[in-house]
Formats: structure tokens, sequence, C-alpha cells
């Protein structure tokens, strides 16, 4: 089996941990390239990085340069900032994938975002701005054409192009509950009171942690696994 990924912001790891959950050990990763998004670029940062680090939209050329894997994932939008030219560059990236690979299953999450909020009920809700994302890829994807997968972390379900959807842990609550070690709220460097991320995300406040790599990744891979069944 051969796939194909898109670059996220949380590691190899949790890929990883993704793609040894589904049984898949041949696969090829295309163009890894952490923060960045569909839209968001990343300025150069010499001597190390010299060059900027450009948005999927502009790379996408790049990744579809290539024999047409079965199953094609990528795991975007967390960097992103909802808007016209999110929704635009979105669309414009799916449509071009669908272009080059007409019969690969396409896969879309955002993979992670955390809890709206440190203290219940908000630590158990999607964080406000991701929802705005979620439909975007949704509808990009629908736009874009059969078959595919969306799995939106944020309020943990999944759907395919086919009709079918289905949960992943609760409906409605996103994968990554409470700010655990910070985000919009302010980094306090301590624990916060709720939530499943004081475990799952490190204390960069960023990224997942090693068992919150192996959780979202065997998590997304259930998902990834129902839709297929389903397509």
């Amino acid at each position: 089996m051969s796939w194909s990924t898109a670059p996220n912001t949380g590691g190899m790891g949790l890929y990883l941990e993704m793609l040894l959950a589904l049984g898949i050990t041949q696969f090829d990763m295309n163009n890894f390239v952490g923060a960045t998004g569909y839209d968001q670029q990343s300025a150069s940062n010499p001597p190390a990085e010299p060059r900027p680090r450009y948005s999927s939209v502009n790379r996408v050329a790049a990744t579809v340069n290539g024999q047409a894997p079965t199953i094609f994932f990528c795991g975007q939008g967390h960097n992103d900032t909802a808007g016209a030219s999110y929704t635009t560059a979105v669309a414009a990236y799916w449509a071009a994938v669908r272009a080059a690979w007409p019969n690969t299953i396409l896969v879309a999450a955002q993979f992670y975002q955390q809890g709206n909020g440190a203290t219940a009920p908000q630590a158990f809700l999607p964080f406000a701005a991701s929802l705005a994302k979620e439909a975007a890829i949704l509808a990009a994807l629908q736009a874009a054409g059969g078959p595919w997968i969306y799995i939106n972390s944020s309020e943990g379900t999944w759907q395919n192009s086919s009709g079918a959807s289905g949960v992943i842990n609760t409906p409605g609550v996103p994968l990554i509950t409470g700010t655990g070690y910070g985000q919009a709220l302010g980094y306090s460097g301590v624990a916060q009171p709720v939530g499943n991320a004081n475990y799952y995300i490190r204390n960069d406040a960023v990224h997942p942690s090693n068992i919150g790599s192996r959780y979202l990744g065997t998590t997304i891979a259930d998902a990834i696994r129902a839709g297929m069944a389903a397509l």
C-alpha cells in the first residue's frame, strides 16, 4: 500500500503511530514541513532555515509529482486562521490533489485543536476558531469529489464521500480537551485544572507528548479504518 502525506506540526511520532495502528509498513512521506498550513507560511530563519517554508497550496504541485498513492492524508489547518484566504487555499489545494490523483482515497483532518478553555464546560467544547476551518475542509473535499474521508477532530466525528458517518470518542467533544500547558489563554508553565491536554500536550504548549502522539495517532487511525470500511 502506498501512503502519501502532507505535513503537520505535530512531528513524525504522530504519523508513525497512526500508520502502525493501520498496519501500514510501506509508505511515502511527502513534503514534511512544519509550522505551515493550507494558507499559513513561515518566514526564513537563517542560517538553519535559509528559505521560507511555503504553504501547502504553494507546494501542492510538488506534492502530487509522483505515482498516485492508494491513500493520501493531509493533517493541516491547525496553524491557519479562518477567513476568505484560508477557505480559498483549502479549496484550491484539494481540487489540485484530486485533479492529479482521481482515484486516490483522500483523507483530511486538522489532527488536533485544544479545548475552548481551561475549565469546564469550555474545556470540553471545540476551540471556537477551529469550527469554521473544519467546515472549509469538508466543503473542499465535497467539491473535489470522492473517494474521501473527513475527520473532524474538533467535534469527534468522521464522514465519507459515500454518505456514511460515525463518532470517535465522544461526539461534540474535541480529541484534545482543556488547555494543558497553555495556548491562547496564556502559558503559565503549570498544568491546567481539567482536560486530557495535561497529558497529551507537552510542555512547549504546542505539540503532542509521546503519549499524546500515540493517542491521536491511534484515534485518527480508528476513524480512517471505519471510514474506509464504509466507502
